[in-house]
């Protein structure tokens, strides 16, 4: 046909170009979520998607919510194909520059307070660690004094600290330590891909292939030399909210050979660039302001489901 001639008679470059606008057009012609859904939507994930101004911002923003909140539900399991699974997602939107995804940095702060309780939670055990190692110290050297073996019961073990939030540029051997001691599970947000991209091309940071256990709670550890300690995570637990253009998410995915891929929850979107004012306007709401509030509450959500575990069931209907 003509246009398989101009297909084959086309330079590479042509090829690239078309198949460029080739994913423009499936972008753009990405449905938008029904409305229903965001009819039955929880107060606080209503109250956080009325701050967005079209649908595809609304859509980025409740997704990215569900991925943090995923983080912050400790204890709640379900039983899936014979295993226990955890609420934990993995998102990717991809979308070009100028398409809104600056909404989903929002959603983060949803985790700010449960990250401060654990900080000073943190603190509070490192003080009770340096106490107790004082301790050890006077024994050790009374020890030394009387000539007899120290008691080795009064000798404390170093803190592991549980964290919720993780950096995307983390090394491997930090991810390692912050997943051992944060039985709970992390959450890494990151707003372009390439930051993850970019630390994952160091030797020292290659940790794609921990995702992947994680994704699956598979077990992975390592041992360290220079302090002759081993870390075991027996079911890690890590969301992964991220964002970027289709060219960051090919350099985070290359290939569907090692399976990533196919763990994202993968939005698509397209959008026609307008200029928009931003001033603040007459009874507009404070974004920062209210995702600090609704923060407070996924902190009273957060303790009262660490107290009390919870393990999801459905109905044979449900299935």
């Amino acid at each position: 046909t003509a246009e398989g001639i101009q297909e084959e008679d086309a330079t590479e470059e042509d090829k690239e170009e078309m198949s460029k606008e080739q994913a423009k057009k499936m972008r753009m012609q990405a449905p938008c979520l029904p409305d229903w859904i965001y009819e039955e939507l929880p107060d606080l994930l209503k109250k956080g998607v009325s701050v967005t101004s079209n649908k595809r911002q609304r859509d980025m923003l409740l997704l990215s919510m569900l991925t943090n909140l995923s983080a912050c539900m400790p204890n709640v399991r379900m039983l899936y194909d014979d295993a226990f699974i955890y609420p934990h997602l993995f998102l990717a939107v991809i979308a070009p520059s100028a398409t809104g995804k600056g909404i989903m940095a929002h959603a983060a702060r949803l985790a700010k307070m449960v990250q401060k309780d654990l900080d000073d939670s943190n603190r509070q055990r490192q003080k009770e660690f340096e106490e107790a190692w004082a301790e050890w110290e006077l024994e050790h050297a009374q020890a030394f004094k009387e000539k007899r073996k120290p008691d080795m019961s009064k000798r404390p073990d170093p803190i592991l600290r549980e964290t919720l939030i993780v950096p995307a540029d983390v090394s491997r051997t930090q991810f390692i330590q912050l997943m051992a001691g944060s039985p709970q599970g992390m959450l890494l947000n990151t707003s372009e891909f390439d930051t993850l991209c970019s630390a994952m091309k160091a030797e020292y940071a290659k940790f794609d292939d921990l995702l992947r256990a994680c994704f699956h709670h598979e077990m992975f550890g390592s041992d360290f030399k220079t302090d002759k300690r081993s870390f075991h995570v027996y079911t890690p637990k890590l969301a992964f909210c991220g964002s970027g253009t289709p060219s960051q998410f090919y350099r985070l995915c290359p290939s569907i050979e090692n399976g990533s891929y196919s763990r994202y929850l993968i939005y698509l979107a397209e959008q026609e660039m307008d200029f928009r004012i931003m001033a603040p306007g007459k009874g507009g709401t404070n974004r920062t302001a209210l995702f600090n509030q609704l923060s407070s509450s996924v902190l009273d959500m957060y303790r009262y489901l660490k107290a009390y575990p919870t393990e999801i069931t459905l109905s044979a209907d449900q299935w």
